[in-house]
């Protein structure tokens, strides 16, 4: 074999190994970059999971939020409302006629046997015919007075009672709240 023919045979062994390793390493990187792809969507699907999630978080606190606000907001609505009925309502009574003002309280006074009592008017009392109601029922006035729009506190042995306007108002709104509630939501 000539010199010649052996430098050709080694070029080409030489190229054709070049060309197995080039495609082996070929091969080999291809696998590596499918690997690494692999691996790469898999975080990308993990970030964006992620990513969704405080976002979802992130909304349902905004929105959370926004209803509390909102249900605040309609809490101090209503409440304003209801300051408004129960106002309504101590003026209706103290535009009452004098007689019929003090037929309620006269009402009141047998209702709760009061006969007797004690009573300690309201600061504001000016319809009430006190006179008429202490001959009625045997009542003595204390000459304090405390602070409410209309009506009396009567005191008889350990009992005290409060028949102020305030209160006989605070109390009939109260026991009425869910009616009320009812008509302010307009679910009635």
């Amino acid at each position: 074999m000539s010199l010649q023919r052996i430098l050709e045979r080694l070029e080409r062994e030489k190229v054709e190994r070049i060309k197995q390793i080039e495609e082996e390493y070929e091969k080999k990187f291809q696998e590596l970059a499918k690997v690494e792809r692999e691996k790469f969507n898999s975080w990308k699907e993990e970030q964006l999971k992620k990513m969704e999630q405080t976002i979802a978080d992130e909304e349902y606190a905004i929105l959370s939020k926004e209803r509390l606000f909102f249900k605040n907001e309609l809490t101090k609505i209503e409440n304003e409302v209801l300051e408004q009925v129960k106002q309504k309502l101590i003026d209706a009574v103290l535009n009452l006629p004098n007689d019929a003002y003090t037929h309620i309280w006269e009402k009141l006074v047998e209702r709760e046997n009061l006969s007797e009592a004690r009573i300690t008017l309201a600061k504001g009392e000016s319809k009430l015919d006190i006179e008429k109601l202490s001959r009625k029922y045997n009542l003595s006035v204390a000459e304090q007075k405390i602070e409410a729009k209309g009506g009396f506190v009567a005191e008889k042995e350990r009992f005290v009672i409060d028949l102020t306007l305030d209160t006989l108002v605070n109390e009939t709104v109260e026991n009425n709240l869910s009616q009320i509630a009812k008509i302010l939501r307009g679910e009635a």
